[in-house]
């Protein structure tokens, strides 16, 4: 090995550990800037009506916080330890807005990522605009693809996955 292939070895190594500092900087400042937005105030929502026999009676009149709503459709659910990652995923996702739309940065580049959890109109055209602006409808399809597996098709999967919550939503 001659002295440059050795030099150029070297300056590999280094590169390549620049990028993961890099990355990692990029992480803390993403959480820093999570933890900066999470003081806003949680949007108010009217609370689902129960509609099988072992769901939680929930009164019509009463309001209802995004966070409360996500504890509440995953026990009537039967998957309650999933509420923890989905209140993180849609903090993630949308800044527990219902009303979020997104199209920037998407593949293809016309479609457009809709509500709490930000479901796209190309990738999940069974999921109608009135589903996914509703936040009962929004959880519940979440749920449902989790139970499939596919949750890492939310990009915010791989940010919040292990993170505790009290970091994601300060």
């Amino acid at each position: 090995m001659t002295k440059n292939e050795k030099i150029s070895r070297g300056m590999r190594r280094h590169y390549r550990g620049l990028k993961a500092k890099r990355d990692v900087k990029r992480l803390l400042w993403f959480i820093l800037f999570v933890a900066i937005i999470s003081q806003f105030t949680p949007y108010k929502l009217q609370a689902p009506k129960a509609v099988n026999q072992n769901a939680l009676p929930i009164a019509e009149d009463r309001e209802m916080s995004v966070v409360e709503l996500i504890d509440v459709i995953s026990k009537e659910e039967g998957h309650h330890e999933w509420s923890q990652y989905i209140k993180k995923l849609s903090f993630c996702e949308s800044r527990l807005d219902p009303n979020a739309t997104n199209s920037e940065g998407n593949t293809p580049a016309y479609s457009k990522d809709r509500g709490l959890l930000q479901i796209n109109d190309y990738w999940h055209p069974s999921v109608s605009d009135e589903c996914a602006y509703n936040p009962s409808c929004a959880i519940r399809y979440t749920i449902k693809m989790i139970e499939e597996g596919r949750q890492s098709e939310w990009v915010c999967d791989k940010y919040v996955k292990g993170v505790p919550i009290e970091i994601v939503m300060k």
